[in-house]
């Protein structure tokens, strides 16, 4: 399931910038408010939509043992021509629940 929210463009209002997927800057603020440890992706992409970028990362220095590798996604919103804001999420896995949230930050 998409989640997509059309923004008007308000002059002068950088704070309700949306990024490629149609949600505004200031809504995904809000719904950061609702994520918590161990949410599965499903429920991450109801409440952000799909995520602008996905990668992988190394979680200590032993990229080969169990639980060593996290997914990452990130969104972005351009809130200005000088501006773009990041929501940086971090997953880690575990064989019986799968693909879970750990942690998340902006920058």
């Amino acid at each position: 399931m998409t989640l997509a929210v059309a923004v008007s463009p308000v002059v002068g209002c950088a704070q309700r910038a949306a990024n490629s997927e149609g949600i505004a800057y200031d809504l995904a603020r809000e719904r950061t408010l609702k994520l918590a440890p161990l949410m599965s992706q499903a429920e991450v992409q109801s409440l952000l939509g799909p995520p602008h970028q996905t990668g992988f990362q190394t979680l200590g220095v032993v990229p080969w043992a169990a639980g060593s590798t996290g997914q990452v996604w990130t969104y972005e919103w351009k809130t200005n021509e000088l501006e773009t804001k990041r929501l940086v999420l971090s997953f880690g896995f575990s064989q019986s629940m799968g693909w879970r949230l750990n942690s998340w930050s902006w920058s």
